[in-house]
């Protein structure tokens, strides 16, 4: 059985994000309509204890998803289309459940109907924790646990880190609790078999390398190691984006270290080529070449716009668009 190693903090928020999923439900729910206009900034300071730049913030990122827009001079008001069709799609169908689940409720107990089922969501959230239905498999530990986290702090959701050698495409080697498989398509195929099980869907994460795996680079030239074509591909597609330049050059190789002593061996520390490896070559690095400032890893992150799949595979009924 996989060891059940899961993110921390999964439902650590930045006061912007509370006030954006607050302001989230009350556009969701119909509580605040097309046209209606949101509290003012100063309002919102006020009524929430916040500075001006995080109440902004939560705002401008509502009209970044199309959910409201900004009038000069007037405020922020609640806009219809298609952003707020998405978001709120699952309304009537979750109101409906909540109708019936307060029958049941109150057929059984006297107890208050709020507090009852603010208790489940807590019983809920630690059952969760404890056994996640949501797993992220990607080929190193690494990797998968730092998607993982990426998820747990944007989603608020636990997630349970996975190798693709640790499944080996076998149901019976997941936790039972797992219910969705979110991973990379690089992966994909390894991950087929269990697109035919009942009750378990797999879920394509577009992800990218992470601006920072080039951060500071300045104009040197940058030497991709990998050892699958296709992967290669993709990441010296993403860095030459990240940069603004075409100054990488791909190196297929099973031996990493043999490699970097045969490109690097003789170069300049300084003003000479980076050295970017792929998350699997990487892991197998002694500490010579993971502390030379030449070499670096070529992390990724999860697209931008990969968000409001991820949260609709996870089955979050108020998701972002």
């Amino acid at each position: 059985m996989p060891e059940r190693t899961l993110p921390t903090n999964t439902r650590a928020q930045t006061q912007a994000d509370r006030l954006l999923r607050h302001c989230v439900y009350l556009i969701a729910t119909g509580k605040w309509s097309p046209g209606d206009r949101l509290p003012s900034i100063r309002e919102t300071r006020r009524d929430w204890g916040l500075n001006q730049l995080t109440v902004q913030q939560a705002y401008r990122r509502l009209a970044a998803v199309g959910l409201v827009e900004s009038r000069p001079r007037s405020g922020y008001y609640v806009a219809g289309g298609g952003a707020l069709e998405r978001l709120s799609r699952h309304r009537y169908e979750l109101a409906n459940l909540h109708r019936s689940v307060a029958e049941v409720i109150r057929g059984h107990c006297d107890l208050s109907l709020l507090g009852v089922l603010r208790y489940l969501a807590q019983l809920e959230e630690i059952e969760r924790t404890r056994e996640p239905e949501v797993a992220f498999v990607e080929c190193t530990a690494t990797q998968a646990a730092a998607h993982a986290a990426e998820i747990a702090r944007r989603l608020g959701i636990p997630v349970l880190p996975l190798t693709t050698a640790q499944i080996a495409g076998r149901r019976e080697r997941l936790p039972s609790a797992v219910r969705r498989l979110l991973t990379s398509a690089f992966h994909l195929d390894e991950l087929r078999p269990l697109q035919r099980v009942p009750a378990l869907t797999v879920s394509v994460v577009p992800i990218e390398v992470s601006p920072q795996a080039v951060a500071g680079v300045g104009s040197r030239e940058i030497l991709l190691l990998e050892q699958e074509e296709s992967m290669a591909a993709h990441i010296a597609e993403d860095t030459a984006r990240l940069l603004g330049a075409d100054r990488v050059r791909t190196r297929l190789t099973d031996d990493p270290a043999a490699e970097l002593a045969r490109l690097l061996g003789a170069a300049q520390r300084s003003g000479g080529p980076i050295a970017l490896l792929s998350p699997r070559l990487w892991g197998r690095l002694d500490e010579r070449w993971r502390g030379d400032e030449r070499v670096r890893e070529a992390s990724f992150r999860i697209a931008e716009d990969g968000w409001a799949a991820i949260a609709e595979a996870v089955g979050l009924p108020l998701s972002l668009p």
